[in-house]
């Protein structure tokens, strides 16, 4: 089973999604909640899929896996570090 992989990244002032093996990027948000929110609207349009959110230093935050038969859920981070993660990155 082949999985479609959203990265979100900072980008120029903003966030972006990538889609892995494919350019250009989806779209620039100007927050990653935003950009967290834009992408699993698309990962439910890509099932199976993964989204990975990025810190601008490139270090991984979280992960979500979306799968038709389950819900979209963290896949190795707690949900509340994940959110807290990106709390501090809204105001870096």
């Amino acid at each position: 089973m082949s999985f479609s992989v959203f990265h979100i990244v900072a980008h120029s002032g903003g966030w972006v999604i990538k889609q892995a093996g494919r350019n250009p990027s989806r779209r620039l948000s100007p927050s990653a909640q935003e950009a967290v929110y834009a992408a699993k609207a698309l990962a439910m349009d890509f099932p199976p899929s993964q989204i990975r959110v990025h810190a601008p230093s490139g270090a991984l935050l979280g992960e979500w896996t979306y799968d038709p038969h389950a819900v979209l859920t963290p896949s190795s981070r707690q949900p509340a570090a994940v959110a807290e993660n990106l709390n501090i990155l809204a105001h870096a």
